[in-house]
């Protein structure tokens, strides 16, 4: 599995727990952490660069360390990233130069531990380069894609060249998937493919617990009211100031409850304040 998570989506390992239930040795390909530090023993993360890697590196470590100053989704960032991949960079290029070099030594039937049966490129940004990886190795390949990547807020000249990528190598693939059926249905008519698997992003199987009424006893809420859930991180780029101002529009018995931290925090208490949403709306750290 290639991807270009720092953090590990749980998607990924999920699907990797799922494969390994099944009897499948899974290795997840993955961009450098920022502590270094790794519970998931499947996890290889990109080393320091080497040889043609040396400018992308230097682009990895000086995100990383703008990405410290200012935040992951902040507008800044996000033009930072726009310019550098829309205007600077070949994104297929520059993915490529980062993983391959990595992933060539070690593909082979007699050099190493990446040998594999199937690549799986976890969402468009390491298609190509899975493609390459797979051409080579002789395995299958399987493209998951998260989300429609192409239709991100991305600049115009990124969409463009994402949505070329996209259409160059998602035909090579052996199989796809992805998260729900509408986007299947539309990477279907998009690319003309025959089909796509949907995999849904479900919790692993057990009991269900008798429910919490923690929110209710946390916040002084009545019984009668309904709890709807935001859990997550508190991140720009996630229309979560949408969400809020919307719950002025509900007219049903239903609270907001915005369970995680993050930068868009103070941004988000001021405006529930601003719109007087105190009794709808609740942030829990």
């Amino acid at each position: 599995m290639l991807t270009t998570d720092r953090d590990i989506d749980r998607r990924i390992t999920l699907g990797a727990d799922s494969l390994e239930d099944a009897g499948w040795q899974v290795q997840i390909v993955a961009m450098p952490r920022d502590d270094g530090v790794d519970q998931d023993r499947r996890v290889h993360r990109l080393r320091a660069g080497r040889g043609g890697q040396r400018r992308e590196r230097l682009v990895v470590d000086g995100y990383r360390v703008l990405r410290g100053l200012i935040g992951t989704n902040r507008q800044p960032m996000r033009a930072v990233k726009r310019l550098v991949l829309g205007h600077l960079m070949d994104p297929e290029r520059f993915y490529d130069r980062l993983f391959w070099p990595e992933i060539a030594p070690e593909i082979g039937p007699d050099t190493g531990n990446l040998h594999p049966d199937v690549v799986v490129a976890h969402d468009l940004p390491v298609l190509a380069v899975a493609a390459r990886c797979a051409e080579a190795a002789g395995a299958a390949l399987v493209y998951d894609s998260h989300e429609l990547y192409v239709e991100q807020e991305l600049s115009p000249a990124e969409q463009r060249k994402w949505a070329a990528i996209e259409r160059r190598y998602i035909t090579r693939a052996d199989a796809v998937t992805t998260v729900n059926a509408s986007i299947a249905a539309e990477l279907c008519s998009r690319y003309g493919l025959a089909g796509v698997h949907v995999i849904s992003n479900a919790v692993p199987r057990a009991e269900l617990a008798p429910g919490s009424r923690y929110f209710h006893r946390h916040f002084a809420l009545a019984d009668t009211q309904h709890v709807l859930l935001y859990q997550g991180a508190l991140s720009a780029g996630r229309s979560l100031d949408v969400l809020v101002r919307a719950m002025a529009e509900v007219r049903t018995p239903v609270v907001l409850v915005l369970l995680g931290d993050g930068e868009m925090d103070s941004r988000l208490r001021r405006l529930v304040r601003r719109l007087r949403l105190q009794g709808r709306v609740h942030l829990h750290p």
